[in-house]
């Protein structure tokens, strides 16, 4: 049971917490010797488990990555004696011996002891990382980090979108300085400027993501996210919190959104109604049309079993060579693939009075037939 201490003074205090910190790195010393020892023996095997990790976390009652970890600083230390000795005297806590641990095999230990001795446990973080790119920097590792860049985003149940992914040093560093520079011009360096009397300020994830919304859509640079929605949903009559039967108020490849939240949209944006049946005035399909056909046809190819979503070609159905119009019902989405096997590859497709689509291969057999599709709200609105 935690009894807890009565110190007069807060340097006693002080001395207090740090002397058990102190005390502790010895037998935090002495319990990874024992885990290595225990290790070489190959003890988990004895004991029914697949590894000393496994076996660790199910002894310990701890977390399985933790356990791993724990292993792994283990092993190390049994071959960097001057590291595990200068851990067993107190002298490096736990935190900076795991960081010299992850040290590039070969480093000198005096050396890195030196710089240990000297910073905190982040900053010896960050040489350690460093010297370790250090050791492998040259351009086939550059050119292979830079291969593995991506962003993965998808959207969660309430709505929010959430995303991660990878992005080589140099771009990595400049998102990271952008996003922490706008982060303290909006929310001040120490949340002064933002945050009067009584409110709280955000913590730094919250800031970051502030920050990079803010970089995205107030930095210069032009974006645009289409909302489509009903002109009734927009009316402001109805209370906020009720909402309004047959409402269509949702992202362009998106969630649906609150209709406040689409009035609020909707205050300072440019508000497009549709003219979806151009004819024949015109045989290029225009920006309004095409976010129409998005819409209806959710930005993928057509043809069953493409899923391809990008550089996709608007496609007259009734050819406009042959009198087809540029409207909305005559118009279908294509990968370039497809487009070029409907126009140079013999395939075909027709519209039926029913509204159904049918594609034929070019002997004429039909292959498919897809259903008519609702077309899109009346009103697009973007932001």
């Amino acid at each position: 049971m935690f009894v807890p201490y009565s110190y007069s003074t807060i340097h006693e205090l002080h001395r207090r917490i740090v002397y058990l910190e102190m005390r502790d790195r010895a037998r935090m010393s002495e319990w990874l010797g024992l885990i290595a020892e225990f290790d070489d023996r190959r003890g988990h095997v004895r004991t029914d488990h697949s590894s000393t990790a496994t076996w660790l976390a199910h002894e310990c009652g701890i977390d399985s990555r933790t356990a791993r970890d724990h292993v792994r600083v283990a092993r190390r230390l049994r071959q960097s004696p001057i590291i595990a000795d200068a851990f067993g005297e107190g002298r490096l806590s736990y935190a900076k011996v795991r960081a010299l641990t992850r040290a590039a095999e070969g480093e000198d230990e005096r050396t890195l002891l030196d710089v240990a001795l000297v910073s905190t446990a982040n900053q010896l973080e960050l040489h350690v990382r460093q010297r370790r790119s250090a050791a492998s920097a040259d351009l086939d590792v550059a050119n292979r980090g830079r291969a593995k860049r991506f962003v993965r985003t998808f959207w969660e149940e309430d709505g929010s979108l959430r995303f991660f992914g990878r992005l080589p040093a140099d771009d990595g560093a400049a998102v990271l300085e952008a996003l922490e520079a706008k982060a303290a011009h909006i929310h001040g360096e120490n949340g002064d400027l933002c945050c009067p009397d009584g409110w709280r300020r955000p913590p730094i994830g919250a800031r970051r993501a502030d920050a990079l919304v803010d970089l995205i859509t107030g930095g210069g640079y032009q974006t645009t996210v289409v909302l489509h929605a009903d002109l009734e949903a927009l009316a402001c009559t109805a209370p906020k919190d009720e909402p309004r039967a047959g409402e269509v108020l949702h992202l362009r490849d998106g969630p649906g959104i609150p209709s406040e939240t689409a009035r609020r949209l909707a205050c300072d944006c440019k508000i497009t109604t549709h003219r979806l049946d151009l004819g024949r005035s015109t045989r290029l399909v225009t920006p309004t049309l095409r976010r129409a056909l998005e819409a209806r046809d959710g930005r993928v190819c057509t043809m069953p079993g493409c899923e391809r979503t990008h550089g996709l070609q608007a496609h007259h159905l009734h050819p406009w060579e042959h009198g087809g119009r540029t409207d909305l019902d005559n118009l279908r989405l294509f990968c370039p693939y497809h487009h070029h096997s409907l126009h140079e590859g013999g395939f075909t497709a027709r519209r039926r009075r029913d509204g159904n689509l049918v594609i034929k291969d070019p002997r004429g057999r039909e292959l498919w037939q897809i259903p008519t599709r609702a077309s899109p709200p009346a009103l697009a609105a973007a932001a």
